[in-house]
């Protein structure tokens, strides 16, 4: 990001040009990009519940520290598909995935 200090506080932030990198770093750059997004909606719907991070640190259960969840929200680690996962489930608001426009959607249909 053009102000790295915008991952995942500004949806909206800048990006620097990738245009001229290789293939295999866009890909990286795909990969910061989703989880900017899934970190903005996480950071957005835990304050809109009044939460902080050690509240979701204790909803999503992992045996992880909080300062890693913490810079993984913030870009300062890569997150995982994993990780996007449980922010997903711990806050039931985070839909950047293309398929997964609704948690509900998130699992397979059972009989």
């Amino acid at each position: 990001m053009v102000n790295p200090k915008s991952f995942g506080r500004d949806r909206e932030g800048l990006w620097k040009p990738y245009d001229h990198l290789p293939q295999k770093e866009r890909y990286k750059v795909a990969a910061s990009y989703l989880q900017h997004l899934a970190a903005c909606q996480t950071l957005t719907a835990m304050r809109n519940r009044g939460w902080d991070l050690h509240d979701l640190h204790k909803r999503i259960g992992a045996p992880g520290n909080l300062h890693t969840l913490r810079r993984k929200l913030y870009g300062e680690a890569p997150a995982s598909f994993d990780d996007i996962l449980d922010w997903m489930f711990a806050v039931g608001d985070v839909t950047v995935f293309p398929a997964l426009q609704d948690l509900e959607r998130a699992l397979p249909p059972t009989p």
